[in-house]
């Protein structure tokens, strides 16, 4: 028997979120940069606006419910912009969120 996904939507954007991070880079302190690279917060704001059922306040409300479930104490933009946060610490942060929902 398999697992099933608590929330499917959020699952979906969590994959969403990863894959324009990979594909157009991470960065810190802006939404998006000068090279196109996007903040979490900012690919967060993309992602949850292409979609009609969902407002960006839906969608941090979920995105902070899953990370105070992983010992996140701080907002995701303070996670994104702490100095010592790299990209491998956010994909890690995205791969536990997402695992969480399994």
């Amino acid at each position: 028997m398999s697992n099933s996904i608590k929330d499917l939507q959020l699952y979906n954007d969590l994959c969403e979120i990863e894959e324009i991070l990979r594909r157009d880079g991470w960065c810190q302190g802006e939404l998006r940069d000068a090279q196109g690279r996007h903040c979490l917060v900012g690919v967060i704001d993309i992602v949850t606006e292409e979609k009609d059922n969902c407002t960006v306040l839906e969608a941090y409300d979920r995105w902070w419910k899953i990370y105070s479930g992983l010992g996140l104490g701080s907002r995701v933009a303070k996670f994104n912009d702490l100095p010592t946060t790299r990209f491998k610490d956010v994909l890690a942060r995205i791969k536990a969120a997402r695992d969480a929902l399994i």
